[in-house]
């Protein structure tokens, strides 16, 4: 077998074993506790990786995965804290240099680099108060 193939072939692998992690299913299969401790309707709810108002920080952990980053608001209302979910990455692929030298990769030839670009903003902004949800913020399509 080609040295590209198996390559490809290992990066296909990488990948949809870290896709099938990042899964609602693979996170209430590791921590079937929480999932019980949620009403029938969120449970239904993290089953589709969505979200509500008065879901518990678990729940939303179990639904979206562990949050990008975490602010703190204080105003005088109190303590807010809020997980920010960024935009998923839009990965492109292209064929940057095919021959022997290659000035990414040593030593030899790397037929293929990866160009990540990870757009800025988050897609889901999730804010608690006294570890529940309190809003939700979700960027719209145009």
């Amino acid at each position: 077998m080609n040295i590209f193939r198996t390559t490809a072939m290992a990066s296909l692998v990488g990948i949809t074993l870290l896709a099938g992690c990042a899964s609602p299913e693979r996170r209430i299969e590791k921590d079937p506790t929480s999932y019980s401790k949620l009403t029938p309707l969120q449970q239904e709810q993290v089953r589709k990786g969505d979200i509500s108002i008065d879901m518990p920080d678990f729940g939303v952990e179990l639904a979206l995965g562990k949050a990008d980053s975490i602010t703190e608001r204080v105003d005088v209302k109190g303590s807010v804290s809020i997980w920010h979910y960024k935009k998923q990455d839009t990965t492109t692929t292209s064929v940057d240099y095919i021959g022997f030298y290659n000035p990414y990769f040593y030593p030899g030839f790397a037929p293929v680099i990866v160009n990540n670009t990870q757009p800025a903003g988050d897609r889901v902004r999730v804010s608690f108060s006294n570890q529940k949800v309190i809003a939700i913020e979700r960027e719209l399509k145009r």
